[in-house]
C-alpha cells in the first residue's frame, strides 16, 4: 500500500509539474545561405519576446518580385459589417482589415454569463484578428489591417473581400460558414511578398481564474501529419518553432477548445510564444501598485509559401461529439491519456453522460458513479483488507521471529533461515503477501482514468453543483470539499489495518495531509470524487472489519 500511495504521489506531481517533451516535427536546416531580413523581421531562432498583438513579419522565404502597377485604388467609402451564421456558430465579419470581428458558438456562455466568443475583445483595428495577414513590410501591414475593403455577399452565403492601394498590393479574400461551424477561406495577395496569416495568441479569451488553473491553464501546440496528433506543451516553446509542410492541421488547444488550422499539403506553419500580461489588480492604500502578472501563450500561423491561399479555421469546444463531426481527428486532442486509461476514461464518460441524463446535475452524476465503481470493486477491497487484516494479526509472531535472529541480523545464513521461517509462518496460517497489494494494483488504471476523465472533461466546464461551486472544473473556492476530503481520507486510514513498522504508521496518517495539499487546487469535480470514494471506504472498511472472520483472530493469536 506505501509504495502504491508513494506511486500515485510521484505520478500527480508529474503530469502536474513536468509535461510531455516536444513531440511536434521540426522544420530541416537549410544549408543554404541566409536570407537577409527585412527591418524589424523576426528570424527562424529568435527568442524576442512578442507582444500579444504584435504583426509578426515573414522573414524565412524570399520575397515574390513586386511589378508596379498603375491602376486606381480600390477600397470601399464607409466601415460596414457582415454577419455568418447557422445553428453552431455566429461569425461578425468587418470590412475594416478585411477581419473576423467576433466568433461565437451557439448555445455556449463565457464565465462573465454572454455569449462566448472566441475572439479577444481587443481585436479591432490595432489588434490582429483571427486570420489577419502580415508581410515582411511593416508599412504593408499596417495598411492591410486598416483599409476599408470593398465587401460583397454572393449567393452561396460567401463574403467576398477586396482591395487595392493602386501601387500594386492587391488583396482578394473569401469568407463562408460551413455547416459544421468552421469558417472556409481562400484569397490572394500580389504585390506583398511572403505571406503568413495568423491566429492567436491562444486557444481562446479566458477568464483570470482559467489562466490560474494547473490544469486549465496551460496550453499547448498540436500537429497533425500521417495519422498522428503530436502535442507540446506552450512552456516547452521558448523561440519560434517551424512545422514543415505536409501536416493535416495545425491548432492551439487549451484544456475546453481548440483553434485549427488545414490548408494545403504545401502549407507549413509557426508557432510563436507570446507574453500575456494580466490586469494588475487595484492597490491597496499607501502601496504601490502590483506588478502584473504574465503569462505564455502561443501564436500559429500558416504559412502558404505563395501569393494564393486557402484553408479552414476550427474554433471548437473539446466535446468529443462536436470534433468527430469535423472530420480532422480533433477528437484525438481530448487529453484522456494513452492506452487502458484513456479506454476507461472515454467509458466513464458515456455512463457519467448516462447518469446526468437522469439526474440533470453533474456533481451528483460524479457521486453516484463513484459509488458504482467503488460497488463494483469491493469484492477486490475486501480481498485485500483481510490479507492485511491477517498481516497485521500475524504481527506479533512475525516480530518474535525477528527478534529471534536480530543479534545475528548480519550473518547472510541467519537472515535466509529468518526468511524461511517468517515464510513457512505465512503458509501454515494461509497468508499471501502479495494478495494485500495486488488488488490495489489492479484499481491504479480506474484511479488514473477517473482522474483524467475529470481533470479534462468539457461537460464539467461552468457545471454547477451546489451552494458555492457554480463551476466544477474549477476549484472550491473556500477549499471546503479538499478539506473534508482530508478529514475522510484520515478517518480511513485510522480504520485500516496497519503495519506493525512505526515509521510506516507515521507515513500513513501523513499521506492525507499531503494530498489535501497537493489537490487543494485541482478541479472541485476532481476533489469531490476523491470525497466521495474516501467516505465509502470508511463505510466500506467498517463492513470489512465486521466481516473478518472470528476464528481467524483465535488462529493467528495462536
Amino acid at each position: 500500500m506505501l509504495a502504491v500511495l508513494l506511486s500515485l504521489i510521484v505520478w500527480v506531481l508529474w503530469v502536474s509539474f513536468f509535461p510531455a517533451p516536444s513531440t511536434l516535427p521540426r522544420a530541416p536546416v537549410s544549408t543554404e545561405p541566409a536570407i537577409q531580413a527585412a527591418p524589424g523581421a523576426i528570424s527562424p531562432g529568435s527568442t524576442t519576446t512578442l507582444g500579444p498583438h504584435a504583426i509578426v513579419p515573414v522573414a524565412n522565404s524570399t520575397p515574390l518580385p513586386v511589378s508596379v502597377v498603375t491602376s486606381p485604388p480600390i477600397a470601399a467609402a464607409t466601415e460596414e459589417s457582415e454577419v455568418l451564421s447557422n445553428t453552431v456558430a455566429r461569425v461578425v465579419l468587418s470590412n475594416r482589415g478585411a477581419s473576423i470581428r467576433s466568433f461565437e458558438l451557439v448555445g455556449y456562455r463565457s464565465d462573465a454569463g454572454g455569449p462566448l466568443d472566441l475572439v479577444s475583445p481587443a481585436a479591432g483595428t490595432t489588434a490582429v484578428s483571427p486570420l489577419s495577414l502580415s508581410t515582411a513590410a511593416p508599412e504593408k501591414n499596417l495598411w492591410l489591417t486598416s483599409v476599408l475593403y470593398r465587401m460583397n455577399r454572393e449567393a452561396d452565403g460567401t463574403v467576398r473581400f477586396e482591395a487595392s492601394d493602386g501601387a500594386g498590393l492587391h488583396v482578394v479574400r473569401s469568407f463562408r460558414l460551413l455547416a459544421d461551424g468552421s469558417l472556409e477561406f481562400s484569397g490572394e495577395l500580389s504585390g506583398g511578398g511572403a505571406l503568413q496569416i495568423t491566429i492567436g495568441p491562444g486557444a481562446r479569451p479566458r477568464s483570470p481564474a482559467e489562466a490560474r488553473s494547473r490544469l486549465t491553464g496551460a496550453g499547448s501546440a498540436l500537429v497533425r501529419a500521417g495519422g498522428r496528433l503530436d502535442r507540446t506543451d506552450v512552456m516547452k516553446i521558448r523561440s519560434p518553432l517551424e512545422v514543415p509542410p505536409g501536416s493535416e492541421f495545425a491548432a492551439l488547444d487549451d484544456a475546453f477548445f481548440v483553434s485549427a488550422l488545414t490548408g494545403s499539403p504545401k502549407v507549413s506553419f509557426r508557432f510563436e510564444p507570446v507574453e500575456i500580461a494580466e490586469p494588475s489588480p487595484l492597490p491597496s492604500a499607501g502601496n504601490p501598485p502590483p506588478l502584473p502578472e504574465k503569462r505564455t501563450e502561443l501564436r500559429l500561423s500558416m504559412i502558404p509559401g505563395g501569393e494564393a491561399f486557402s484553408g479552414r479555421l476550427v474554433f471548437a469546444p473539446k466535446n468529443l461529439e462536436r470534433l468527430k463531426s469535423y472530420g480532422l481527428g480533433l477528437e484525438d486532442s481530448v487529453k484522456f491519456g494513452w492506452g487502458i486509461f484513456g479506454v476507461l476514461a472515454r467509458g466513464f464518460l458515456i455512463a457519467l453522460r448516462w447518469i446526468h441524463s437522469g439526474v440533470g446535475n453533474w456533481g451528483v452524476s460524479i457521486i453516484l458513479l463513484t459509488i458504482v465503481i467503488r460497488s463494483a470493486l469491493f469484492g477486490v477491497t475486501f480481498k485485500s483488507a483481510l490479507t492485511m487484516k491477517k498481516m497485521q494479526l500475524l504481527a506479533p509472531r512475525m516480530e518474535a521471529i525477528k527478534e529471534k535472529y536480530r543479534k545475528r541480523k548480519g550473518d547472510p545464513e541467519s537472515r535466509t533461515k529468518m526468511n524461511q521461517e517468517v515464510m513457512a509462518l505465512y503458509q501454515a496460517e494461509g497468508v499471501n503477501p502479495a494478495a494485500g497489494c495486488l488488488p490495489m494494483l489492479l484499481q491504479l488504471p480506474i484511479f488514473i482514468g477517473f482522474y483524467n476523465l475529470l481533470a479534462y472533461a468539457f461537460e464539467l466546464r461552468q457545471a454547477p453543483f451546489a451552494f458555492w461551486i457554480h463551476d466544477l472544473s474549477l476549484k472550491d473556492p473556500y477549499y471546503v470539499i479538499p478539506t473534508l476530503m482530508g478529514i475522510a481520507w484520515f478517518a480511513q486510514t485510522i480504520l485500516t489495518p496497519a503495519t506493525a513498522d512505526p515509521l510506516q504508521k507515521k507515513i500513513f496518517l501523513l499521506m492525507p495531509i499531503v494530498f489535501t495539499f497537493m489537490m487543494k487546487d485541482l478541479p472541485a469535480g476532481l476533489t469531490l470524487y476523491w470525497f466521495t470514494s474516501n467516505t465509502f471506504s470508511i463505510f466500506q472498511q467498517y463492513l470489512i472489519n465486521r466481516m473478518s472472520p472470528p476464528a481467524l483472530v483465535k488462529r493467528a493469536g495462536a
